[in-house]
């Protein structure tokens, strides 16, 4: 099973915005460590060091490849095409830099692929579409014991296609369905059909709409949001050139909130419109490749959803603080928010989760902090 793009995609190397070789932590597997020990660093590479595994440090549990002063991996030539490749061939590469922005995950003996929205190609081909389709979809039966969170996820990814609803309501209906079946305890199970009809879906995206969260107090939220993520990622120098000035914007805000008007929201949520679409497909992206889980576990579903909807929030809040500086929201913009807060919120080592648990001290959400940190100006 793989959404429609799938095949599309192709890496386009020195002509990328944001290479995966530029301010990325890149994990080196065991297998690809224990080699590196015994390989002769290539030509070009600067400092000259004996082996590839001087240019490795240990993170966590592994290893990751340590950045050069520019915050780039050190293998990167001046065409950003990697010393490594030309000199050895693809086998040389550790797991991640094979793979990615590949992802596959085997369930119940059927394989899912999916595409790691924190590639800028990836975003190119998410742009232009209304909602992604899957092909080579498995009866639910054929998942045994994931059918059930397999039946939420279908609910889930069936909410967010529908173009009736902006993103932030699909997320909010999703959410409420979510807490819903924790709420049913261990009879959740019996609860999950009645999501599938669309008259129960409409009440709901009704209820949904009028429980929006105060917008003035949302925004703020939000803005102190970003301020959090932002924090351990300017400490370490990461992300500078987009993250410096959209902080300065945020800390600037934040001494005056007064300063943003009720008409500022409304100016944005009409620019921002003209992307909904692709988030959408953002949204569907991370709901298929993040909300399968653990069989029988619907908490690790509600959970896993809430991460996205953090994705979602940061990502809408960094595309108002761009938008504020610059009076403008491109493509190019939008796609750089895209891009580096996915790769901030979803694809970065272990620190970060532990950073932002302390920050946020639950992960469990009610249904109140869910609506102010997701919803603006009702769910737009």
């Amino acid at each position: 099973m793989k959404p429609d793009y799938y095949d599309e995609f192709q890496c386009i190397a020195d002509a990328c915005s944001l290479t995966c070789c530029q301010e990325w932590k890149i994990a080196v597997d065991c297998k690809t460590a224990a080699a590196w020990k015994k390989t002769e660093t290539p030509e070009g590479v600067r400092p000259k060091r004996r082996t590839l595994s001087d240019y490795t440090k240990k993170c966590g549990d592994g290893r990751i490849i340590t950045l050069d002063e520019k915050m780039r991996c050190p293998f990167l030539d001046e065409r950003k095409l990697c010393r490594l490749v030309l000199t050895y061939g693809d086998a040389v590469l550790s797991e991640t830099c094979t793979v990615f922005p590949r992802e596959k995950h085997e369930v119940a003996g059927i394989t899912e692929y999916s595409l790691m929205p924190c590639c800028p190609a990836v975003v190119d081909l998410l742009w232009g579409r209304e909602c992604i389709r899957f092909s080579d979809e498995a009866d639910s039966a054929s998942y045994g014991a994931y059918k059930a969170v397999y039946e939420v996820r279908k609910h889930f990814l069936t909410i967010m296609a529908d173009r009736v609803y902006r993103p932030a309501q699909s997320l909010g209906m999703m959410f409420y369905m979510a807490l819903d079946l924790c709420d049913a305890g261990t009879s959740w199970k019996a609860e999950v059909p009645k999501y599938g009809d669309a008259l129960f879906r409409k009440e709901l995206a009704g209820a949904v709409e009028h429980a929006g969260a105060d917008c003035w107090a949302a925004f703020v939220e939000r803005n102190e949001l970003f301020l959090d993520l932002a924090e351990n990622y300017r400490k370490e120098g990461l992300y500078r050139a987009f993250l410096t000035p959209a902080a300065e914007e945020a800390e600037q805000i934040a001494e005056n909130y007064g300063k943003i008007r009720k008409e500022d929201l409304d100016a944005f949520a009409q620019a921002f419109s003209s992307y909904e679409a692709m988030m959408r497909c953002y949204l569907q992206s991370e709901i298929f490749s993040e909300c399968l889980g653990e069989p029988d576990d619907v908490e690790y579903v509600t959970v896993k959803l809430q991460w996205i909807a953090l994705e979602y929030a940061a990502i809408r809040h960094a595309a108002f603080l761009c938008w504020h500086r610059e009076g403008a929201l491109s493509y190019e913009i939008m796609r750089s928010c895209m891009v580096i807060l996915s790769r901030m919120l979803g694809y970065e080592d272990e620190d970060i989760w532990e950073y932002l648990e302390n920050s946020f001290e639950r992960l469990i959400w009610d249904w109140g902090y869910f609506a102010l940190v997701v919803s603006s100006n009702g769910w737009r």
